[in-house]
């Protein structure tokens, strides 16, 4: 609209004889959507895909610098002039790379979150409850495990097994 909003001096605004500097810190949150096979508490992998959210934290140290006339403003991030940062890059839409662990780490400094099931069987009623698949030993507790990989009884008394 052509009306001028503030106007000051550099006397006004405090400013030294090498122009103005305002210092500060741009913090924030940066998430991850991750897509991992659920593991069972003894760590093997089960058949059900999970989402897990990874939130990490960030800090950028910023200062914008005025010598002279505003058009002629300097940023700096992280001690990086702006002109020298990286430009933005739109997401690549639906195609997603597949990546082993290890590469994601040594090439971003990324950990692969993990999404344990409690309640998935462990040892041997694992075996027994064919999460196993169809092994050689998959049958061998099938008649002492419920299909939940609970035990069909339980002894509650160590009388009950000597009378």
């Amino acid at each position: 609209d052509g009306e001028v909003l503030c106007q000051a001096s550099a006397d006004d605004i405090e400013s030294g004889p090498d122009g103005w500097t305002c210092e500060f810190r741009l913090v924030g949150e940066r998430f991850l959507d991750w897509e991992v096979y659920t593991c069972d508490s003894d760590g093997h992998p089960l058949d059900v895909k999970s989402d897990v959210v990874q939130r990490t934290a960030y800090s950028h140290e910023c200062i914008v610098q005025v010598k002279g006339v505003v058009p002629e403003a300097t940023l700096t991030v992280d001690g990086r002039q702006y002109q020298d940062l990286a430009d933005f890059k739109p997401s690549t839409g639906g195609n997603v790379p597949k990546w082993n662990p290890d590469a994601l780490y040594a090439s971003f400094g990324l950990h692969v979150p993990s999404k344990v099931d409690k309640t998935a069987p462990t040892g041997l009623a694992r075996m027994a409850s064919g999460t196993l698949g169809s092994g050689p030993f998959a049958w061998l507790f099938g008649c002492c495990i419920t299909a939940e990989g609970r035990p069909v009884a339980e002894v509650t008394d160590v009388h009950q097994l000597v009378e």
